[in-house]
């Protein structure tokens, strides 16, 4: 699985709430905006949850740990089938983007 980020909420959009005009009394609402940086965040989720099972149909993996922020943990649990889940040895709700590749061995050793 190639590294991939998940954008800047700020790279993603930047546009005004739209607003809903209501049909009497000319008042105008704001509707809530979609979160454009969770929205990428689930589609990567997606895309990993694919390459995994690609890895376990190839006969590439025969076991796995999991380290995600708990959102997206849970996003997975739901995503990879029930053979695959049972190939996941270990959990880790833990968020470790953003550390230097050093820190995130250091972790990884710690399991």
């Amino acid at each position: 699985m190639s590294e991939r980020e998940v954008p800047r909420t700020s790279k993603l959009g930047h546009d005004r709430p739209p607003r809903v005009y209501q049909s009497v009394g000319g008042r105008r609402s704001e509707i809530q905006q979609a979160d454009l940086h969770q929205r990428a965040e689930d589609d990567l989720a997606r895309e990993a949850a694919v390459a995994i099972e690609e890895l376990h149909q190839s006969g590439e993996m025969r076991a796995l740990i999991v380290v995600a922020p708990s959102r997206t943990l849970g996003m997975l649990q739901h995503m990879i089938s029930g053979q695959m889940q049972n190939l996941i040895l270990k959990e880790v709700a833990k968020d470790l983007t953003g550390l230097p590749i050093y820190e995130i061995e250091q972790h990884l050793m710690q399991l």
